[in-house]
């Protein structure tokens, strides 16, 4: 991801004491330089990042995790006295 990492740093650089920037994730601050393919890349990221930031750092179990083990229940729509037709639920995150 090492021309994504790049951009990223400069979203976050350009936007340094200027504009507010959230950002979640669940890699842990150790970890961004392999997620990044580049350890003083990431340092330079992470340290416009969290300056003068609130970081909220949440554990337990992940909602997302939880709901992807559980097993599909089909949606099931009637056209008509006779025909009916299952639908699988997708969810899309924007």
């Amino acid at each position: 991801m090492s021309g994504g990492g790049t951009l990223l740093y400069k979203i976050i650089a350009s936007r340094n004491q200027k504009r507010s920037t959230v950002l979640v994730t669940n890699v842990d601050f150790d970890k961004w330089g392999d997620y990044l393919a580049d350890g003083p890349l990431a340092m330079a990221f992470l340290d416009r990042l969290v300056e003068g930031a609130i970081i909220l750092k949440v554990k337990g179990k992940s909602y997302r995790a939880e709901k992807a083990k559980a097993p599909e229940k089909p949606l099931l729509l009637k056209l008509s006295d006779s025909n009916s037709v299952r639908l699988r639920r997708r969810w899309t995150v924007a």
